[in-house]
């Protein structure tokens, strides 16, 4: 479960990191959904530790999209 947090938050940060390349003013509207997808990411990263940290061994509660 912690693992899959890690990937959550470097993949939260990689798209933090091109937003902010190519939209630093967070001016363009076509760019929002990366800056909105950074934000979601990190909330995953989020719920998944406090699932760890409350001894849920399998993350059967979280459910991802797809």
């Amino acid at each position: 479960m912690l693992l899959r947090a890690r990937t959550h938050e470097a993949l939260a940060g990689s798209l933090a990191e091109k937003a902010a390349r190519l939209d630093p003013d967070r001016a363009q509207p076509a760019l929002s959904v990366l800056w909105t997808m950074a934000r979601t990411h990190r909330i995953r990263a989020m719920l998944l530790r406090g699932h760890a940290a409350c001894g849920a061994d399998d993350g059967s509660d979280i459910r991802e999209p797809g």
